[in-house]
């Protein structure tokens, strides 16, 4: 959901911004905001070039980051471990 909340040009600036998100939390069905929530302006939008690969390389950090601090207590995990456990960021694809 955040890849398309960063794809939209938002012209009419931070109001346009928080009025989609008041709307999306308003028509919610649960207690969390999904992709179907959003209007469908900002769900249609694409990222602009060079977006994707920041947010894959920030979820990249963010592996490490935990990778680092398992190995530090001692414990053990991998990539794949860390995906499957939902660990994510406002960033993460949906």
């Amino acid at each position: 959901m955040a890849n398309r909340l960063l794809g939209d040009p938002w012209p009419g600036d931070v109001r346009e911004l928080a009025n989609a998100l008041e709307r999306a939390d308003a028509v919610a069905t649960t207690s969390r905001v999904i992709l179907e929530d959003l209007p469908p302006e900002v769900r249609s939008a694409a990222l602009p070039p060079g977006v994707a690969e920041a947010v894959h390389s920030l979820q990249s950090i963010e592996e490490d980051r935990i990778l680092a601090a398992l190995a530090a207590k001692g414990a053990s995990g991998s990539r794949r471990h860390i995906r499957s456990k939902s660990v994510s960021s406002p960033f993460s694809a949906n």
